[in-house]
């Protein structure tokens, strides 16, 4: 269950909204944040976190935007359903007996290459 939140979506959205607006006429950009969190009574840190997120958002500041960071997280969560869904089948394999390599081993590769290059190689220069 989610922390219930301090500050409602409808506040963040005015706040921020009302700062992103101040902080683009230079004239009134220094101090906006201040003055905005004192009208509103929220805590400076929280508006400055917001409206960079904004401006993130909004293409006016280099960052990960908000679709970024959900993209980012379903990615990560689906990577270790994944990295778990092998190891739970690499130890149910392990349980039933001995695991094939998945990559030859250096016996293999020698067979194969004996096999395969040497053999063609020395009986079309072998006289009889």
């Amino acid at each position: 269950m989610a922390a219930p939140r301090k500050y409602s979506l409808e506040l963040k959205e005015r706040a921020t909204r009302m700062a992103v607006e101040a902080r683009q006429d230079p004239a009134s950009r220094a101090g906006a944040i201040k003055r905005i969190d004192d009208r509103l009574e929220v805590h400076p840190q929280a508006l400055r976190t917001w409206v960079k997120q904004a401006e993130i958002d909004g293409g006016l500041r280099a960052g990960t935007t908000t679709e970024g960071r959900r993209v980012r997280k379903y990615v990560k969560v689906k990577t270790r359903e994944n990295v778990r869904a092998k190891q739970q089948r690499l130890q149910e394999q392990a349980r039933r007996g001995p695991v094939d390599p998945e990559s030859p081993t250096i016996d293999m590769y020698l067979r194969r290459w004996l096999a395969e290059v040497f053999d063609p190689c020395l009986s079309a220069h072998t006289r009889v």
